[in-house]
């Protein structure tokens, strides 16, 4: 497999090899998944905004910049936050039971329905700002906005399974939902055998998630279902061209952890 290797900014947040962090969040959601550790779940709180999650801190760009946070970073952030919060729920900056919370009450605002991004990316708020910022290939929308993404029965598993660990309502009736909204990622696994997308890393993380945290019949025939060798090798091959973390070997190690269990 494939070394893994990061490239940090100065938070100490994971950006590609040149720099950008337009993906950030969803990277710390992938390494606090697979590789666990204080140090990294210290960071959580940086994606946290006053108004919607953030992909990164940094306001002056504008993956820092609220209503800019899609399916794809929240899938992944909450991924991140199960594990934390499972291992260290009370020993960082800002605890992650905090962090946590604020998600959801944020998310609860969109109705749990919608994502954030009803702005696309690369875009900025001034045809000035624009011009001086982004690259030359994006036009400026003049501040247009769009609809958010859908977020969906996947989203809605993940969040159950944090409110168990967090010990919201009553644990009992969210595990009888569970296996309901699990229904998707079941669905995805399928379509995974035949899909040609080298973007699987959401998948993965959600199935390996629902494999340790409050597991249903759906999201075990979901991870057994799961073509991994084929989507662990198509996420290296999407790393090694975007500059991304490199986290297949993460991935295999814990696929096969978890498989001879």
């Amino acid at each position: 497999m494939t070394e893994f290797n990061l490239t940090v900014d100065n938070l100490g947040l994971p950006v590609t090899k040149s720099g950008d962090a337009g993906d950030s969040c969803a990277q710390w959601g992938n390494l606090m998944a697979l590789s666990p550790s204080l140090n990294y779940a210290q960071l959580a709180h940086h994606y946290i905004g006053s108004v919607t999650p953030l992909r990164h801190p940094d306001s002056s760009k504008w993956y820092g910049r609220p209503w800019r946070f899609s399916r794809d970073q929240l899938v992944a952030y909450l991924c991140g936050l199960i594990v934390a919060m499972d291992k260290y729920p009370n020993f960082t900056n800002m605890r992650i039971e905090t962090v946590c919370e604020r998600l959801l009450n944020m998310h609860r605002l969109q109705r749990f329905i919608f994502a954030w991004n009803t702005r696309k990316n690369f875009q900025y708020d001034t045809l000035e700002e624009h011009m001086t910022k982004s690259t030359p290939d994006v036009v400026w929308d003049q501040g247009r906005k769009k609809t958010a993404d859908l977020t969906g029965p996947t989203v809605w598993a993940l969040e159950l399974r944090l409110e168990i660990l967090l010990k919201k309502g009553w644990p009992l009736f969210k595990r009888m939902r569970l296996w309901l909204w699990d229904i998707e990622s079941l669905l995805s696994s399928l379509h995974w055998r035949f899909r040609r997308d080298n973007v699987s890393r959401n998948h993965m993380l959600a199935v390996l998630i629902a494999q340790k945290y409050s597991p249903t019949w759906v999201s075990r025939a979901s991870f057994f279902v799961t073509p991994w060798e084929k989507l662990i090798i198509r996420w290296s091959v999407h790393c090694a061209v975007t500059g991304e973390p490199n986290t297949s070997s993460l991935f295999y190690d814990e696929w096969k952890r978890l498989r001879s269990k």
